[in-house]
């Protein structure tokens, strides 16, 4: 499968050995405020959400990149929201799922590389009342799935 080139930089070397910046990127910083509509208590289908894919949403809506969202984004990230579920509640066909749901969320920037092509970049700084916004917590961290490592001792 062919990559998507190489990640730009926000510096290139042009016109003999002056820097220049070749790429203004977007500087976007988390305020801890929700954008965006709530998640529907059910799926079109009926079904009610995971808690993991409800935990996702959040995730989405306090990110920073969310500022940028018009309503069509939102609607494709609902459509993304199906696949979550799906990823977290079907045994079959994940795969398929999860091809789609990075392709999908590569378009918003979910990862700092997707980020550097969308030319946007995150600051630092934490909004004035200390939030941070939502942190995903149904991943458990990596110090509790680590076996402590037996070197012979």
């Amino acid at each position: 499968m062919p990559g998507r080139g190489v990640t730009p930089a926000e510096t290139s070397l042009k016109q003999g050995s002056d820097r220049i910046n070749i790429s203004k990127f977007q500087t976007l910083s988390a305020d801890g405020e929700a954008r965006g509509p709530e998640l529907p208590e059910l799926r079109p289908d009926g079904v009610r959400w995971t808690d993991a894919t409800r935990e996702w949403w959040e995730v989405w809506r306090y990110s920073a990149q969310s500022q940028l969202f018009t309503p069509t984004d939102w609607t494709e990230l609902h459509f993304a929201a199906l696949l979550v579920d799906e990823i977290w509640t079907k045994s079959r066909g994940r795969t398929m799922a999860l091809t789609e749901l990075r392709q999908r969320m590569t378009r918003f920037g979910a990862a700092i590389d997707d980020r550097m092509r969308l030319r946007m970049k995150i600051s630092d700084t934490q909004p004035a009342d200390g939030k941070s916004g939502t942190t995903l917590t149904a991943v458990a961290p990596i110090d509790r799935r680590r076996k402590p490592a037996d070197f012979g001792t």
